[in-house]
């Protein structure tokens, strides 16, 4: 009986163990795509058409485009821009989606029936319909675009953080807050964004998934990232006339929009069993 109780000790320190392999190759790549172009002192717009086309090889790691650039290069430096857009999007889409639920929740009355009316609204209509309407309006950029993606995706968290902090309201520490005199305020940034981190930790990271997609797709229809910066939607949208001879030109960056954006999901994933004490074990 004791041996059974060890094996299932070491299976299930295992499974924690792979469970957090998501959350740590999702770091380390983008520490690597963060700081590579710091330490590659090459400009990814470098042209040279007499070595346009090349087959990856020890000069050029996966070859060169059909202007002669650098596709590890511009790799590089496009996965750099990939993640600063999407962790910016994903920030202020979390601040946003926090600061207006938790208000909501927490002080109720017409204010929460309001915004929940808002909510209702905006998640009645396609986030990538809103970005783009969006990117109609403020025009091509890459500000514009973090704005855009903000604004089609931060009423589903804010819905979630609304109906957290209503819960969090009729709670019994909130109830001691107020009878000692604690204001609004204090309980908001004392109590309830406190207690509501978990779930905007696990949102935030499920996000990152969509945005990277969203901002792949966006550039390679031509309304993100413009040609010649180096982005993976360009990069997939330049190559996509030659891949019958160059096909490593368009399975570089794919293969590194769906590692990314499956390393996020995952990591979400595993944040929610280990945050959740339903889950955890």
């Amino acid at each position: 009986e004791a041996t059974g109780r060890n094996g299932g000790l070491r299976r299930a320190n295992g499974r924690r163990w792979t469970a957090w392999l998501p959350p740590t190759l999702l770091g380390c790549f983008c520490i690597c795509f963060l700081l590579a172009p710091f330490a590659v002192h090459t400009d990814p717009n470098l042209l040279n058409l007499q070595r346009r086309l090349l087959a990856p090889s020890s000069s050029a790691w996966l070859g060169t485009d059909m202007l002669g650039r650098d596709v590890f290069i511009r790799l590089l430096y496009g996965g750099q821009h990939a993640i600063l857009v999407g962790f910016s999007a994903v920030l202020l889409s979390t601040l946003l989606a926090a600061t207006t639920g938790a208000v909501a929740g927490l002080i109720g009355g017409w204010l929460d029936l309001s915004v929940a009316a808002l909510l209702d609204v905006l998640l009645a209509l396609p986030g990538l319909l809103v970005t783009l309407a969006l990117l109609g309006v403020l025009g091509v950029g890459e500000w514009t675009l973090i704005l855009a993606l903000v604004g089609g995706s931060w009423a589903g968290e804010a819905r979630v953080i609304r109906s957290v902090v209503t819960g969090i309201r009729e709670s019994a520490y909130i109830e001691a807050a107020r009878a000692g005199g604690a204001g609004r305020g204090r309980i908001l940034w004392r109590h309830v964004l406190p207690n509501s981190l978990t779930p905007l930790v696990v949102l935030a990271s499920l996000n990152l998934g969509e945005v990277v997609l969203v901002v792949a797709a966006l550039s390679f229809l031509g309304l993100g990232v413009q040609p010649p910066r180096a982005d993976w939607g360009v990069l997939l949208a330049d190559s996509r006339t030659v891949f019958a001879q160059a096909p490593w030109l368009m399975l570089a960056p794919g293969l590194c929009i769906v590692t990314l954006s499956l390393l996020a999901n995952l990591s979400g994933d595993t944040l929610r069993d280990a945050l959740d004490p339903r889950t955890r074990r």
